[in-house]
C-alpha cells in the first residue's frame, strides 16, 4: 500500500504477538488519521516533572522535522486510544529542518520536555548545537551545518538564506534564538534506556558490545570527530539484527514508507521529514503503533 493513500483511521493493534512473521518482524501497512480529524479541544498532556519513575510505559516517537501540527495531531491520538496519559514520551530527535516550522516545533520540545518528557538528539540537532556552541572546530562544523543540513530553520526564525558563511549565519542565528531554545540544544541526551526499553536516534554499532556503547553515550562520548555514529549511520538505522537481552530497542533516523514492529526492535521513522509521510509512534506497554498523516 502507497503511504500517500493510506485510510484515515487510527492504527489498531499492531502487536508482535498478532503478527504472522513474529519471529522475524516485517514491514506493517499503517492506517493513520489525517489532519482533516484534528479536534480542537486541547491535550492533556500528563506532567511527569516531579516523577523520576523512569520505569513507566513510554510512547516513543520518531522524527518530526519541524512538523508541530503533525506532532500535536499524533499527541491527540494517542491520548484518544488512552495510551497518552501515565505515558511518558520519548522523541527520537530531528526537530529541525525540511519542515516549515522549526521555531514552533522546538517551543513544543521545550513545553514537553519542562513536564518531564525525555527530548533526544537527532543529528540535525547535533550538528546545530555543534555549529552554534561548539568550543572547537565551530567553522568547520557551520559549514557543515549550512551546506547539508539547514533547510528553513533560517527562516522560522525570521533570518533569510544567504550568501554569508555558514558561521556567519550560526551567529546570526544565536542572536535572534530565544534563550530557552539554546539550552534546548546544549543539553539533549543521546539515549534513552530503562529496564525494558532503549531508545536511540539511528541504532547502535553492531560490532561493539551494548555495555559499552551505553556508557558512552549516557556521557556524550565520542571519538568520532564527525559526531556519535549512533545518531547519524543509516545502516545502523536500518539495521533489525541486533538485539539486546531483554529490551526493545527503538530507532528513528532512517525513513521508510512502513514502520518495522517485531520482538526487542521497533523501527518509527515513515517519513515525515523525508517525503511528506505520516508520523508514528510505538506505546511500549501496549506494543502498538500509532501514525498520523500530514
Amino acid at each position: 500500500m502507497d503511504a500517500y493513500s493510506w485510510p484515515t483511521v487510527i492504527a489498531d493493534a499492531f502487536t508482535t504477538n498478532d503478527m504472522a512473521e513474529a519471529a522475524t518482524g516485517r514491514e506493517i501497512e499503517l492506517e493513520t488519521r489525517g489532519m482533516e480529524h484534528m479536534s480542537n479541544s486541547s491535550i492533556e498532556i500528563p506532567d511527569l516533572s516531579d516523577n523520576d519513575d523512569m520505569n513507566l510505559p513510554v510512547a516513543v516517537i520518531g522524527d518530526t522535522h519541524a512538523r508541530p501540527t503533525l506532532a500535536r495531531l499524533l499527541l491527540a491520538e494517542l491520548e484518544a486510544a488512552g495510551m497518552l496519559s501515565g505515558h511518558r514520551l520519548v522523541f527520537l530527535g530531528d526537530y529541525i529542518d525540511r519542515g516549515p516550522d522549526a521555531r514552533g516545533m522546538i517551543d513544543l520540545c521545550v513545553e514537553l520536555q519542562a513536564k518531564g518528557h525525555v527530548m533526544l538528539a537527532g543529528n540535525h540537532d547535533f550538528v546545530l548545537e555543534r555549529a552554534m556552541f561548539a568550543t572547537e572546530d565551530r567553522e568547520v562544523w557551520a559549514d557543515r551545518w549550512k551546506a547539508k543540513y539547514e533547510r528553513g530553520l533560517l527562516e522560522s526564525y525570521g533570518l533569510m538564506q544567504s550568501v554569508g558563511s555558514g558561521l556567519e549565519l550560526a551567529d546570526e542565528l544565536h542572536e535572534v534564538m530565544p534563550l530557552d531554545h539554546q539550552e534546548f540544544l546544549k543539553d539533549l541526551p543521546w539515549i534513552f534506556e530503562n529496564d525494558t526499553v532503549i531508545a536511540i536516534h539511528a541504532g547502535p554499532n553492531p560490532d561493539t558490545e551494548w555495555d559499552v556503547q551505553s556508557g558512552s553515550l549516557a556521557a556524550q562520548l565520542s571519538a568520532n570527530p564527525l559526531g556519535p555514529e549512533q545518531l547519524f549511520l543509516k545502516p545502523f538505522a536500518f539495521s533489525t539484527d541486533y538485539l539486546i537481552e531483554g529490551k526493545t530497542l527503538v530507532t528513528g533516523h532512517a525513513s521508510a514508507e512502513t514502520p518495522f514492529l517485531a520482538p526487542g526492535r521497533v523501527r518509527v521513522d515513515t517519513g515525515a521529514g523525508d517525503f511528506d509521510g505520516p508520523l508514528t509512534a510505538w506505546v511500549s506497554d501496549t506494543d502498538r503503533l500509532v501514525s498520523v498523516e500530514q
